[in-house]
């Protein structure tokens, strides 16, 4: 992934101080939400899914019922439109 700002297409790149220290800002802030993320953020067993948020079988299943009985009956999401 190349992050590009509007306003100077090259400052992540250039080796200025303030390109050096928005860079590094960036790993840090990169670095805490992985940790977060991967510590109290995750259940418990290694299931990648964040807690309090629901899926959609969950929110949502009569939705998710349609959805795979349409599926069954092989209706694609661009039969849909």
């Amino acid at each position: 992934m190349t992050l590009i700002p509007a306003t100077a297409q090259d400052f992540f790149t250039e080796d200025t101080p303030s390109a050096v220290l928005v860079r590094q800002l960036l790993g840090v802030i990169a670095q805490f939400e992985k940790t977060s993320l991967g510590g109290e953020g995750l259940q418990e067993g290694g299931d990648q899914e964040v807690r309090g948020r629901k899926t959609y079988a969950e929110s949502r299943p009569t939705a998710v019922a349609f959805a795979k009985e349409l599926h069954a009956q092989g209706v694609s999401l661009r039969d849909l439109r």
